[in-house]
């Protein structure tokens, strides 16, 4: 059996990991010819879980059971969402130096690092390495994909460490991913970060003035003192694409909310139009929401169509 491999897939993960060329991957593809008309729906459930169907664009399912995790298919490229379990040390008691030798733990506690792999060049881009907090009495660290617009994706990144202060200090920040280019990205265009600083964060601002009235938030709250930190799609059935812009502003420890960190006090603000990077993603397509409607109560958070044959040969391995 032949095996042809993507060259395209092979140089943006290159690229992206800036290393010498891999090996060739050893893995046989089954064949698929002519490959389907196909796409994938990335599903969560009410638990949490993630799952990809694989179907054909007319509606039939091609894969008897959903492919556990994220998927997307780009071009010649399909890539998939894997959180890689890291072992950190961890201490009862604060040790007396600033860098304690690891074999001195009381014990671990596990952090994820995220990675993007590959499937069809069989390789693999680190998107966000694993927290290395030092010594720390307990770490707890949430990793998770949130949603995806065409050939972006967006994460969201929670870390926790105790280091036997008067609390815990929690950290989260969002990623963007382009799957075209293998590495972060920026989706909105630069007339639209002016167009939201002047008019979206003083949305945002009345919004943190009356969530903040009882919080300890000035009513005279400045808009230079409000950041836009995240930006986090939504696919509603029956409406399309959602987008929420995340605006923060500093408040009291214990006036914040804790979604985007300690001493925050966040809103979400719905884009007021489709962003331009979103033109042309904005539906949600018929056999993505009949495919879905089929498994019951799922959110679908994204979608991509495979339209080259490598991605589908590698999804006829995967389905069972």
């Amino acid at each position: 059996m032949s095996v042809r491999w993507s060259l395209t897939c092979l140089a943006l993960v290159l690229a992206a990991c800036g290393g010498d060329p891999a090996p060739s991957p050893t893995t046989r593809i089954p064949h698929v010819d002519p490959p389907p008309r196909s796409g994938l729906v990335w599903t969560v459930d009410a638990e949490g879980r993630h799952r990809t169907l694989w179907v054909s664009l007319d509606g039939t399912r091609l894969s008897s059971q959903p492919i556990e995790g994220p998927l997307w298919a780009e071009g010649d490229c399909l890539w998939q969402w894997i959180e890689e379990p890291v072992e950190v040390p961890v201490w009862r008691d604060e040790p007396d130096r600033d860098r304690p030798a690891p074999d001195s733990a009381d014990g671990t506690e596990t952090v994820f690092r995220g990675v993007m792999r590959e499937l069809v060049a069989g390789d693999r881009v680190v998107v966000v390495e694993a927290p290395a907090p030092g010594a720390v009495r307990e770490v707890h660290h949430e990793l998770r994909p949130v949603g995806s617009v065409g050939p972006y994706v967006f994460l969201r990144d929670r870390r926790t460490i105790d280091a036997w202060g008067a609390h815990g200090v929690t950290e989260v920040r969002s990623v963007a991913w382009d799957l075209r280019s293998a590495g972060e990205a920026e989706p909105l265009t630069e007339r639209e970060r002016a167009a939201l600083r002047r008019v979206e964060r003083e949305t945002a601002r009345r919004a943190l003035v009356t969530e903040g009235a009882d919080r300890g938030i000035d009513a005279q709250l400045s808009a230079e003192r409000v950041e836009r930190i995240a930006l986090e799609p939504r696919w509603i059935v029956g409406e399309g694409l959602h987008v929420d812009l995340w605006y923060v502003t500093e408040a009291c420890y214990a006036c914040g909310d804790g979604t985007w960190g300690d001493y925050r006090l966040s809103v979400a603000v719905p884009a007021a139009r489709t962003l331009e990077r979103f033109e042309g993603h904005r539906r949600l397509p018929d056999w993505a929401r009949r495919a879905a409607a089929e498994l019951g109560d799922l959110r679908i958070a994204g979608f991509t169509r495979v339209e080259e044959p490598e991605p589908a040969r590698v999804l006829d391995s995967l389905r069972r």
